[in-house]
């Protein structure tokens, strides 16, 4: 489900910095992040139903994403592909964890891939976050004036 601050910060309701405060007191006394940014004076109470509506009319319509698109990790997915073997993979995160480096220099440096390999699977993987931001974007966009129509 889309976490309610998302949903406002997008909306321009509350700052990151704001959500952030909030956030912190949530997790020292417990409770609601949505009353606890009422009580801080973050969020008028309008807005906060008008972003709670909003939120489960997303959940209803099955349109929710992952506040956090997975990201695709580049060793499953070389593995999954064959392009690499799990042994492979296992090697080289270990020498990573050792060298600090990225893996994708580390497979590259050990062999088992090629630079041409990597720029391909990485292009892959900030594609997959795109695409992921911009369906959430989208649906989010897409709710929000239906909202205001409905409401006109």
């Amino acid at each position: 489900m889309i976490k309610l601050g998302d949903l406002l910060i997008k909306k321009g309701l509350v700052s990151e910095e704001q959500l952030t405060k909030a956030l912190e007191l949530q997790k020292k006394r417990g409770g609601l992040i949505g009353a606890i940014l009422l009580e801080m004076g973050f969020v008028e109470p309008n807005g906060l139903a008008e972003t709670l509506e909003e939120q489960k009319k997303l959940a209803d319509a099955g349109l929710e994403t992952q506040s956090a698109p997975k990201k695709l990790k580049l060793g499953e997915v070389l593995v999954k592909e064959g392009i690499i073997t799990e042994t492979e993979l296992n090697r080289a995160l270990e020498k990573q964890e050792q060298t600090k480096e990225k893996l994708g220099f580390v497979l590259m440096g050990m062999g088992f891939i090629d630079q041409p390999t990597l720029l391909r699977y990485l292009s892959k993987q900030a594609q997959s976050l795109i695409d992921d931001i911009s369906i959430a974007t989208v649906e989010i966009d897409h709710l929000h004036h239906k909202h205001h129509n409905d409401a006109s």
